[in-house]
């Protein structure tokens, strides 16, 4: 099974970054880089260090361009090794709106059906944006793909997994959890809860990790039974290779 890269102005309505070659999907969504090489099948943009393979079948338009100069990366501030705070971060200041288009935005490594961006909030220094599968809604969906940044949150992800586990055994103490990869700032794991009162039967992959302006979660979501091993190790290695660029 192949998975594409699909690329989604979810945080931001526009780009800074100092690249001149672009490539627009047929949403009309951009991704500024540095064109590596061109097939039938498929363009290797660089963009942020990064080679993502675009299939061809979903760009609308390729506009080439001379690069300027790439800035210097910035590093990630370091982590505060606490326990966690509340997952609403840093209470926003009514004087300070969130600006959406200072803040980094995921390139998420989709499978190869058709997903398309279904709700995107803001609300408490949390910019959340949801994906379903074509035909399906937030209010009704099989799985869903969900983006999360907890603006300004700089709890250890271990804390931020350690506490979301916690919750899940009160609620359904035969839940099943596996941690999947566990580096410093930067976790994967999966859960499924089965035969839960109240809950319905669902599975979950799911990576935390540190980006420049927070904390990101990144989740695949299932209903009503296990993730189908023919996508499984596919959906694990999609949020793996899953990242974010900083405008």
């Amino acid at each position: 099974m192949r998975f594409k890269t699909l690329f989604f102005l979810a945080f931001s309505a526009t780009t800074s970054l100092a690249f001149a070659d672009t490539v627009e999907n047929k949403n009309g969504q951009v991704l500024e880089g540095m064109i590596q090489s061109e097939n039938d099948k498929e363009v290797i943009l660089q963009t942020d260090g990064m080679d993502i393979s675009i299939l061809k079948s979903e760009i609308k338009n390729i506009t080439r361009g001379k690069m300027a100069p790439k800035p210097k990366p910035k590093e990630p501030p370091a982590p505060v090794s606490s326990a966690p705070v509340p997952f609403q971060g840093q209470k926003p200041s009514k004087e300070e709106p969130i600006d959406l288009s200072k803040l980094e935005r995921p390139i998420i490594v989709f499978d190869e059906r058709t997903w398309k961006l279904a709700v995107q909030d803001v609300k408490n220094n949390r910019v959340v944006a949801y994906f379903v599968l074509e035909g399906q809604s937030v209010q009704k969906w099989s799985e869903l793909v969900t983006a999360e940044l907890y603006i300004g949150l700089r709890t250890d992800p271990k804390y931020f997994v350690e506490y979301v586990h916690n919750e899940a055994m009160k609620k359904c103490p035969k839940t099943e959890w596996k941690v999947l990869k566990d580096e410093p700032h930067d976790i994967l794991y999966e859960w499924s809860i089965k035969d839960c009162a109240g809950v319905p039967d669902q599975s979950e992959i799911v990576r935390v990790f540190f980006g420049y302006d927070g904390l990101h979660v990144l989740h695949y979501a299932i209903k009503l039974g296990e993730i189908p091993e023919a996508r499984h190790q596919g959906w694990i290695e999609g949020l793996k290779n899953s990242q974010f660029v900083k405008p």
